[in-house]
């Protein structure tokens, strides 16, 4: 993310020196508005976060071209090389961290900001990358994730481990002046030996990655190994233009690679998604096409690069650093509060980054790259001390139960300690039913009154799972009994449901498919539901769906394909809590939103299919959920049914069932659980 020139003017006009490449901090621009736009509108730059991998070769790029041309004349050093890091990355992060935390105390739940602290000081050490792969249940594209004030920082961290191995490295990679022999040398040049290996250790990187998302995908999406590839690419492109290479492309190529590099990367930011294996083999588009702009720059000012060195792009790439340090908090904590991010609220989201951004290029980035002294001191001034005194504004919360400056007040902890207490049951209920990330939630789990048959099979991902509840007041009332089997991301398919399911659990549905082949065919109804829509993307998807029911319908299965619950847009159930300490606060808010339009289409696409299939029903949860069309989270008695935004909870569930046995008894679908011909 930090990567840059040091001769960027300290007035707040545009550079002007001759080293200076506008083109670049265009790049940049693009770079951190695509991530921008990613975090607040993900539909619309579904692969925005790829910014941050173009971020990666520019530093590469840029850093890389420095330690060349020191070590060429001989003025290289890493006391000097450091000092310029701390300089560069350290006061900007460390006051963006002071200010997280602080507002952590003061709008979060004490369990949140102490997390939120913990992070902080990993943060503060370069260990955010770390601190991310091991203690963040969640995936980064994870709705949980969205709501982690300093997640963003992991990017810092994996420049700074690698800024500490590159340097040395490259020393003894590259012939250079410091050597007896190489005295009269202009460039420094790498032997074939060092290409090689610096190559082979790239695309092990990249193939690093492909290889360990689908089993490990926190790994490979924080951590150095697999993201190496992408900082060793700018590094071999400055070794490349530093030995001459880019004076002899000639002008028309130059401007064709310069456009194909663009395209790339817009591709890359509209084409990916979270649902791709990323990091890996799909990062080389923008990371190529980063590398491919930056050559063309440094051949020659071609259409590309004009286009990128147009002042407003400029002006918003010297700003780069300090927006990707600035807007995630802000997205974080209104999302905390608040679920979504309307419009109204992206406008000031964006404003505010904007604001902050400057004021701390103004107030604290020029300041500090003018910080004169010995590396020692600036490390001690710019990065030791303030980094204590942030460090204790993030301890006070872990010495005070997550309260931390809400101790003054005496009346929040009081406040929150005896609602909890009123409602510990429903706390102890959502906390324990949550979706296990090891395996198959409540696997292979059998419901329903003792001595009924075991003749219903309820399968499907998590919107299987939160169907248990009402399905037990069916089996009940009817009465059966129910064996649950379902994997959180997985969807209930045969056909390679591996393909079809969320990154970070093909795994999981790999390890279950062969025993879900063999479960078939041992029950007389099999209760299909999913997040159907989740999967749509995948052009052959409602195939594999339509696939599935014939071989359930050749064992003489009866097939039962439950809808999806429309999403309740902004639904938080700690909300309550949250209310308690943040401003403006307005729970139900949110509550009465319209059936999404991709809920419907998926529903009409399988009630289509129950039609044209004897022995399949449909039923559909939001005629219940959504009178007139109109979505609630909340029970007719004020009680939330739901758990998250897409997920009823299982005292939700049950209470829908019950609330349906009342008004109109069991529904036709699963009345009738005996099989059928």
């Amino acid at each position: 993310m930090s990567g840059t020139v040091d001769a960027h003017a300290s007035n707040g006009r545009l550079p002007a020196a001759s080293s200076y490449r506008a083109y670049i901090d265009g790049l940049r621009a693009v770079a951190v508005l695509a991530v921008l736009a990613f975090h607040l509108r993900g539909n619309r730059v579904p692969g925005g976060f790829a910014g941050v991998d173009v971020f990666f070769v520019i530093s590469g790029f840029l850093i890389t071209s420095q330690i060349l041309a020191e070590t060429t004349s001989g003025r290289f050093s890493y006391a000097e090389f450091y000092r310029r890091r701390v300089r560069r990355i350290a006061p900007a992060m460390l006051i963006v961290v002071l200010a997280t935390v602080v507002a952590a105390q003061l709008l979060l739940l004490p369990e949140d900001t102490a997390a939120t602290t913990r992070s902080a000081l990993w943060s503060i050490a370069g260990l955010a990358n770390v601190w991310f792969w091991r203690h963040l249940d969640t995936g980064y594209f994870a709705e949980d994730s969205a709501t982690v004030p300093l997640l963003h920082l992991w990017s810092l961290g994996i420049e700074e481990q690698f800024y500490l191995l590159w340097p040395p490295m490259l020393r003894l990679l590259v012939d250079g002046k410091h050597r007896p022999e190489n005295r009269e040398r202009k460039h420094s040049k790498p032997g074939l030996a060092a290409w090689t290996s610096l190559v082979v250790v790239a695309s092990g990187s990249y193939a690093l990655g492909s290889a360990l998302a689908p089993r490990a995908p926190a790994f490979a999406y924080y951590m150095l190994p697999t993201r190496a590839g992408e900082l060793l690419l700018g590094s071999l492109l400055a070794i490349f233009v530093r030995g001459g290479a880019a004076g002899r492309v000639p002008p028309r190529v130059a401007d064709g690679l310069g456009i194909v590099g663009l395209l790339s990367i817009g591709a890359s930011f509209l084409l990916l998604s979270g649902d791709d294996t990323f990091p890996g083999w799909l990062a080389l588009p923008p990371t190529l096409g980063a590398a491919l702009v930056i050559l063309s720059g440094e051949a020659r000012l071609g259409p590309s690069t004009k286009a990128l060195s147009v002042e407003p792009l400029v002006r918003v790439g010297l700003l780069s650093y300090s927006i990707y340090l600035w807007h995630w908090p802000f997205i974080a904590f209104w999302r905390y509060g608040h679920g979504s991010v309307g419009r109204f609220p992206t406008v000031g989201i964006v404003i505010a980054t904007f604001a902050a951004a400057w004021a701390t290029r103004r107030w604290i980035e020029e300041p500090a790259r003018a910080a004169g002294g010995s590396a020692g001191r600036v490390f001690t001034r710019l990065y030791a001390l303030p980094a204590a005194a942030v460090s204790c504004a993030a301890a006070l919360p872990l010495l005070t139960s997550g309260y931390g400056l809400r101790v003054l007040s005496g009346g929040y902890p009081a406040a929150l300690s005896e609602f909890r207490e009123a409602t510990r049951l429903a706390r102890m209920e959502s906390e324990n039913e949550t979706d296990a990330p090891g395996g198959p939630e409540m696997p292979f789990e059998v419901v329903g009154p003792e001595g009924a048959a075991e003749t219903v099979l309820l399968w499907g991902d998590s919107n299987a799972s939160h169907f248990v509840g009402m399905l037990s007041a069916f089996a009940e009332a009817v009465p059966f009994r129910f064996r649950h089997v379902s994997v959180h991301g997985c969807p209930g398919v045969l056909r390679d449901p591996p393909r079809f399911a969320l990154q970070d659990a093909r795994e999981k549905c790999r390890r279950l498919a062969p025993a879900m082949r063999s479960a078939l065919g041992r029950h007389a109804t099999v209760v299909m539901a999913n997040r159907w829509s989740r999967y749509t993307h995948q052009a052959d998807f409602l195939d594999a769906v339509a696939e599935t029911v014939a071989s359930i319908r050749a064992t003489g299965a009866r097939v039962v394909l439950v809808g999806e619950t429309a999403e309740m847009t902004g639904f938080d159930r700690r909300c309550l809590e949250k209310a308690l300490g943040f401003p403006g606060l307005d729970c139900k808010e949110n509550d009465g939103s319209p059936i999404p339009q991709a809920t419907i289409e998926i529903g009409d696409a399988l009630r289509d299919l129950a039609k044209k299939a004897p022995g399949v029903g449909y039923w559909d949860p939001n005629e219940i959920l959504c009178p007139a069309g109109r979505c609630s989270a909340f029970g007719a008695d004020g009680a939330p049914l739901f758990r998250d935004p897409r997920h009823l909870s299982p005292r939700g569930s049950r209470a829908l069932g019950d609330t349906i046995i009342r008004s109109s008894g069991v529904p036709a679908a699963f009345r009738d659980t005996s099989p059928s011909g």
